[in-house]
């Protein structure tokens, strides 16, 4: 198991513009909705959340991702962007950056798993998330990788 440095964070509820695309490059694409209507409303650019959706069960499954940025409550949907509740809840939180690698995503998320497993947390229901700090390529990226959690 790679070493890491876990925080326990408790998000709270959030009301949530969502982006989400299924099929060819999900994370691109949703990312893509999301700036494009960041441009517009240029006051919406913190807590960038993301999720797949639905996971792909093999590792040549497609699958979707959804983005949600913390709105507020005037924010109407509109094309392809809903407004969803976020419930928030306890989580287990590891840095990501993967420089370059992919791969690095998933081992951070098997390890924060492996660390959950062997601390005095349980695994909970509540939807898992991956925090994006900064960068949008795969070189630049910075995530937080939000495992979700409970006693």
């Amino acid at each position: 198991m790679t070493e890491i440095t876990v925080n326990i964070v408790e998000l709270p509820p959030m009301r949530c513009a969502s982006f989400y695309h299924f099929g060819e490059e999900p994370e691109m694409n949703a990312w893509k909705k999301l700036e494009n209507w960041q441009e517009k409303h240029p006051r919406y650019h913190e807590t960038i959340m993301g999720f797949n959706n639905p996971n792909p069960c093999r590792e040549d499954d497609p699958y979707g991702y959804e983005f949600l940025l913390e709105v507020d409550k005037d924010v109407v949907p509109e094309g392809d962007m809903r407004i969803v509740d976020f419930y928030g809840g306890l989580y287990a939180v590891t840095r990501c950056e993967p420089k370059g690698d992919p791969s690095m995503i998933m081992k951070t998320w098997l390890s924060l798993m492996e660390w959950v497993k062997n601390s005095e947390y349980n695994h909970a229901t509540h939807q898992w998330m991956e925090k994006h700090l900064g960068g949008s390529d795969m070189n630049t990226m910075v995530l937080e990788i939000h495992f979700p959690i409970g006693k």
